[in-house]
């Protein structure tokens, strides 16, 4: 009885938590702190103005994360503008922020989507690749540092 018990509660386990892996905080630069789930790869690119971080998840879902000083005076819309065009995505809509979104296909075939926000300080540009279940809570604790 207690080992169908035990194998009950194993089973129950893994149902509710199979989507569920650790994530450890990174910081990259002065740039952007992101919790990065385990079995994710990270790739940095960049250089003393701007950070390029890809994440790529075992399923091939992927975030580009772009932070960079925008000493140009760029805004928003140019900025999404410019990216949209690059990768082949619709036009890009504000939201009430005045920050940008659009979609687009990759080039493996995957859809993708954009945001873009810009201040007088920074651009910050997600282009996110694919459905991974833990994409959503990724982006959602992505934080830049002051």
């Amino acid at each position: 009885m207690v080992r169908k018990v035990s194998v009950f509660l194993l089973l129950a386990a893994v149902l509710l938590f199979g989507g569920y892996a650790e994530a450890a905080r990174r910081t990259f630069g002065d740039a952007f702190s992101v919790d990065v789930p385990s079995g994710w790869q990270v790739e940095e690119e960049g250089d003393e103005s701007t950070a390029q971080i890809t994440f790529t998840a075992p399923d091939n879902s992927r975030a580009s994360i772009f932070v960079g000083v925008n000493d140009e005076g760029a805004t928003a819309r140019d900025v999404a503008v410019e990216i949209a065009e690059a990768v082949g995505g619709s036009t890009p809509v504000a939201d009430e922020d005045g920050d940008y979104t659009f979609t687009f296909r990759s080039d493996d075939g995957l859809d993708g989507a954009g945001f873009v926000a810009v201040n007088e300080e920074v651009a910050v540009i997600f282009l996110v690749i694919g459905d991974n279940p833990q994409m959503e809570a990724f982006l959602g604790s992505f934080e830049l540092v002051e």
